[in-house]
């Protein structure tokens, strides 16, 4: 009994340490699915059942009764779809989208904003009280799923799709699909639901390429991202006044490619998941790093979440606001992003982070001319990629740092008390991160080619030699990597 009685404590209690994709828990539970679900995937029943159990399941152990919250939304959001979709007067259909994306938007502010707007209350109106918090948890990947939810209804709405989702343990798939639930990539019910109602095509080539962006995600998460915040980034954000400008200098060139392998970590595993279970999935990443802009880093950066704003968000309001010409553009962007800063979080590190992304987006707009004519254009454009870089850099310590004030303390650092000669002393010390920001920078520099020449030399050899080289790497990586494995940092939001 007592055997009995642990095992159904460990493997059914809500546990938010099962939210690291690469714990070993995690990896036997998706191997059990995956055994049945290669048995059985041909017949359609039993593909979704699979799919739907092992989806809800995973959401229950990391967000317990929050589930409830899924499935409310999910169903009520399939039923007002499917309202619009057979309703005949366009003022009833209005009247449903306008249900739809209160109940949603009502659902995710009380979790995620409630008590940052009632301590903003509170420090007008009584400034010299302290505020407590209200016992409110935010159930993970609510801003994903009420995104993914959301965005099916306006589509339905819109006529884009035509004939809306039948079966509800199919849409209840699409909301709760496991390896994205968490966060993102935000797959569009157009591209994402029709590959649920055919039979997965499940290839050796395909398996190969799964297991490459799998291996790839665990180690970007484990040897770079992981050892470079707990190594050094958090340490420096944490307590910047103990720290030199040198070694804020450091934690300036760390944090871009720390928050972007971890992200782009978490979004190769999913995908790689995915894959192995025949759904193809948009990437959220195109080698942000290259961009020359800040407008182009946007459209290399959590590109799912760009495509969302900017077709229900940016493009409505900037056709409304047409009759303004450019001011209608400056607007646009600015509510856009100041909607994505509020979307990552209810701080004002989030908001002022969404705002000067936001401002800088204009700036490029409004001088594109200037740069790309007249004399010196070479000489501009490769000023403006420096001045763009040094701000995206500066933007992920205001991302990552707890107060603006932390992160302009940082950043404040930097030129006062700068001295190479401390160069050799700290590389001494933090060597190790060292190597580990450098390779972070020279493998998103690579040329494409070589992962595609890696990939297809992985896809020709054997299942025993692919399985031996998995698990030589995996074993590497976690010999290299640190002890302290963090949360992804995009669940949070």
């Amino acid at each position: 009994m007592d055997i009995v009685k642990s095992f159904f404590s460990e493997w059914f209690s809500v546990s938010q340490g099962l939210i690291n994709f690469p714990s070993v828990q995690y990896i036997i539970m998706f191997s059990i699915l995956y055994t049945f679900y290669t048995i059985f995937y041909k017949n359609d029943i039993v593909r979704v059942a699979l799919l739907l159990g092992f989806s809800l399941y995973i959401y229950y152990r990391l967000s317990g009764f929050g589930i409830l919250i899924l499935l409310l939304l999910s169903a009520s959001d399939f039923i007002i779809a499917k309202q619009i979709a057979g309703a005949v007067e366009q003022h009833r259909k209005n009247i449903l989208l306008a249900c739809s994306i209160i109940l949603n938007l009502a659902t995710l502010g009380y979790f995620k904003y409630s008590n940052f707007f009632l301590s903003q209350y509170q420090s007008i109106v009584s400034p010299g009280n302290i505020f407590v918090p209200m016992m409110i948890a935010a159930p993970i990947g609510i801003s994903y799923y009420v995104f993914k939810s959301l965005g099916y209804v306006i589509d339905t709405h819109r006529g884009i799709i035509e004939e809306p989702e039948r079966k509800f343990t199919i849409y209840l798939l699409y909301t709760s699909f496991f390896p994205t639930i968490i966060a993102g990539p935000i797959s569009r019910s157009r591209e994402l639901l029709p590959q649920f109602h055919r039979k997965p095509v499940l290839t050796n080539y395909d398996t190969s390429r799964a297991f490459i962006l799998i291996m790839s995600g665990v180690f970007k998460k484990i040897v770079i991202a992981d050892f470079i915040a707990v190594n050094f980034l958090d340490r420096v954000l944490d307590t910047p006044n103990y720290f030199s400008g040198l070694e804020c200098f450091f934690a300036l060139i760390a944090a871009p490619i720390q928050v972007y392998y971890d992200f782009s970590g978490y979004t190769d595993i999913a995908l790689g998941i995915a894959l192995l279970l025949g759904f193809e999935i948009k990437n959220n990443f195109n080698l942000p790093f290259h961009a020359k802009t800040v407008t182009e880093f946007w459209r290399r950066w959590h590109i799912t979440l760009l495509d969302w704003f900017n077709e229900y968000i940016f493009t409505p309001l900037n056709f409304r606001l047409r009759t303004w010409r450019k001011s209608a553009a400056v607007i646009a962007i600015m509510v856009t992003f100041l909607l994505s800063g509020i979307w990552h979080g209810a701080a004002w590190t989030f908001i002022m982070w969404g705002l000067l992304h936001g401002t800088m987006i204009v700036i490029e707009h409004l001088t594109v001319r200037w740069r790309s004519s007249g004399k010196n254009v070479i000489i501009k454009e490769r000023s403006w990629a420096v001045i763009a870089f040094i701000f995206i850099a500066a933007s992920f310590i205001l991302f990552k740092s707890n107060s603006i004030g932390s992160a302009l303390s940082l950043l404040g650092k930097i030129p006062d008390g700068f001295s190479p000669d401390l160069m050799m002393q700290w590389m001494d010390i933090y060597y190790g991160v060292f190597i580990a920001i450098v390779a972070g920078y020279v493998l998103h520099f690579l040329p494409e080619q070589y992962e595609i020449t890696i990939g297809r030399k992985f896809s020709k050899l054997s299942r025993l030699k692919q399985a031996v080289l998995i698990a030589i790497a995996g074993y590497a990586i976690y010999q290299v990597g640190s002890a302290d494995t963090k949360p992804f940092i995009y669940l949070k939001f």
